[in-house]
């Protein structure tokens, strides 16, 4: 294995990491946050380890199956490793605690060890909500879409961080297939954040929101998650993109080039809409007859937590109070 043209990569992905913690660093001087500090020491942290892996790599553009599985091991170790810094240098977390949450942001897991959102600085936050967005589309994915040459490395560490029956399919046309699945999960959030602005939240709590929704993490800027607003165009545009973001990207992108008509003749995604459409009828009916529930309040609870279940996570309702029926449709 080169090691050398590992580090080159590893050096890109560091130098990448930087950047985008820049941003909530700006967030940061902006709103005059005591989170500035943490920020600014991790980007030099990240620029630091960029400058470590490539004063030890070289480029190289021939690279085996090994090499693209280490990148992708050692990219993800990398990117959660300063991921956490944030959180740890501003004293939010101790290290292990830092370490799950950024470990959980980029896996789109959605577990946190936060007791308590309140007080925590919004740069903060909005970084938790990055990571959740950065990892919903894959570290590594996100990463060649960044890339300016395409070649065996993108497609060894594509194999290494991608999944699905498409797979095959795509790798003659990688880089281009990938830089389009950017380009789709950035408009996603885009339309997400202007949606959620239209039905009356904040700019920056709507992009918070849009980018842990399309991430399908859950993470939220508020303790009580969506419930906080107590907003039912929010929590219906949420949960529609709650449901597309738990599809596939690499279908939304056949349905770019060939058309919409793609999507409904996929039997992945015509099972994936039976799944939620029954679902939703079920937990609804069971919720009228069971709790005597108001039949909108039931279709609503039922849809925004079904979809939720999509492996987004946000809650709108304590559905530890709904009885044992609908518990198990929801699992």
């Amino acid at each position: 294995m080169n090691i050398y043209t590992v580090n080159y990569i590893l050096s890109r992905l560091s130098f990448a990491m930087a950047a985008a913690l820049a941003i909530p660093l700006v967030l940061a001087i902006v709103g005059k946050e005591a989170s500035r500090e943490a920020f600014m020491l991790s980007v030099f942290v990240s620029i630091f380890f960029g400058i470590a892996f490539r004063r030890y790599g070289s480029p190289s553009d021939d690279l085996t199956p090994r090499e693209g599985i280490a990148i992708t091991a050692f990219g993800w170790f990398t990117g959660t490793f300063l991921g956490m810094l944030p959180y740890l240098l501003g004293h939010y977390l101790g290290f292990l605690d830092a370490l799950f949450e950024s470990i959980s942001g980029f896996t789109g897991t959605g577990a946190t060890v936060f007791v308590t959102l309140d007080g925590v600085p919004y740069s903060i936050l909005f970084w938790r909500m990055m990571t959740a967005w950065i990892g919903g589309l894959g570290i590594i994915v996100i990463f060649i879409a960044l890339l300016p040459q395409s070649g065996a490395s993108t497609i060894y560490m594509y194999s290494a961080e991608g999944s699905g029956p498409t797979l095959d399919r795509v790798m003659p046309r990688l880089h281009e297939m990938t830089v389009a699945l950017f380009k789709i999960y950035l408009i996603f959030t885009v339309i997400t954040t202007a949606i959620f602005m239209v039905c009356g939240v904040d700019f920056s709590i709507a992009l918070a929101h849009a980018m842990s929704t399309i991430g399908t993490c859950g993470f939220s800027t508020y303790d009580d998650s969506t419930m906080h607003f107590h907003n039912l165009p929010f929590e219906l545009w949420t949960a529609l993109f709650m449901f597309l973001a738990g599809g596939s990207f690499s279908l939304y992108y056949r349905a770019y080039i060939k058309g919409p008509a793609v999507i409904l003749r996929n039997a992945e995604f015509r099972t994936y809409l039976g799944i939620v459409l029954t679902a939703m009828l079920l937990i609804a009916l069971n919720l009228i007859f069971s709790m005597g529930m108001d039949g909108d309040m039931a279709a609503r609870v039922a849809v925004f937590q079904v979809t939720s279940l999509s492996t987004t996570g946000f809650v709108s309702a304590d559905f530890e109070t709904w009885p044992t029926f609908s518990k198990m449709v929801l699992l």
